[in-house]
């Protein structure tokens, strides 16, 4: 079995479901057209911005002089704004450009085919971002529930062997630096994963990425107790003016739209899944 379809399974298990076992593809949110000019940049514009310049940055490329030929790309308001738009984000980016040459070192970037066995599953595929010994994922983003546990399943891949391929994994975002360590229960942990995948087939999980990792993180870490770890899941899953509602989600709405999700059993799928992750995790930044 392909590693990315374990990985597009854990993304999101009801659209995985959906697909996979009934045919149905819903799509997601269309972004609208807008036929303005844009005042701000936000949102995945911006995001996709960032990754541009950083690609760029990490090429040699001098980002002070490449604002004509960002401002031709539609992204930026017209005259004085777009060019403090502008200047802002490549300030962030330049930062993050540092932040990442620090944790990567002089090691350049390779990749390798995974083939291991285990609990009846034959893995394979390609894993990137390898850096000497290490695994990077890095995001000019806030870092979700869904950038830790997808590290984690690929960390587990390549250290679930006789001879682990890395010594830890590492993923870099806007808002931080986490580290995870080789561990002797890699294959065990994956096989665990494995199982759920198999149940995820049958059924449509109530697990979902972000709402899940706010209920495992306020429970396992900040030890808040139950009832305010599930507050910090219904915070996620309903959405306030600071983020989205993750029950938005049209496989969600499908699945789960017509009951309240976060009982019991979504309780013991976000330890299940989260729980180790977060035993393990490190946060060096």
């Amino acid at each position: 079995m392909p590693l990315a379809r374990l990985l597009r399974f854990f993304s999101n298990p009801a659209r995985f479901f959906l697909r996979e076992r009934l045919g149905v593809s819903l799509g997601g949110p269309e972004k609208a057209l807008l036929n303005t000019e844009p005042f701000v940049v936000d949102g995945l514009d911006r995001y996709l911005l960032c990754q541009k310049l950083l690609e760029w940055k990490l090429a040699g490329k001098d980002l002070a002089g490449a604002y004509p030929l960002v401002r031709g790309m539609g992204l930026l308001p017209h005259g004085a704004g777009g060019e403090c738009a502008y200047e802002e984000i490549r300030l962030g980016v330049e930062d993050f450009a540092m932040r990442l040459r620090k944790t990567v070192g002089a090691e350049s970037s390779w990749e390798m085919e995974l083939d291991e066995t285990l609990e009846g599953f034959h893995l394979t595929g390609k894993v990137s971002e390898l850096y000497g010994t290490a695994l990077v994922h890095y995001r000019q983003a806030r870092a979700k529930g869904r950038d830790h546990l997808l590290l984690w399943l690929r960390h587990l891949a390549l250290t679930c062997g006789d001879t682990p391929q890395i010594t830890q994994s590492i993923l870099l975002t806007r808002d931080g630096c986490w580290t995870y360590g080789v561990l002797p229960g890699a294959r065990k942990l994956l096989a665990a994963y494995l199982e759920l995948y198999l149940e995820g087939l049958r059924r449509p999980l109530p697990f979902f990425p972000e709402s899940s990792y706010s209920f495992a993180r306020e429970l396992l870490v900040e030890g808040k107790g139950e009832s305010g770890a599930i507050e910090k899941a219904a915070t996620a899953w309903r959405g306030d003016q600071y983020r989205r509602a993750e029950s938005d989600e049209p496989h969600y709405q499908t699945c789960f739209g017509n009951v309240d999700p976060l009982g019991e059993t979504f309780q013991e799928l976000a330890l299940k899944v989260y729980g180790p992750l977060l035993e393990i995790q490190k946060k060096i930044g």
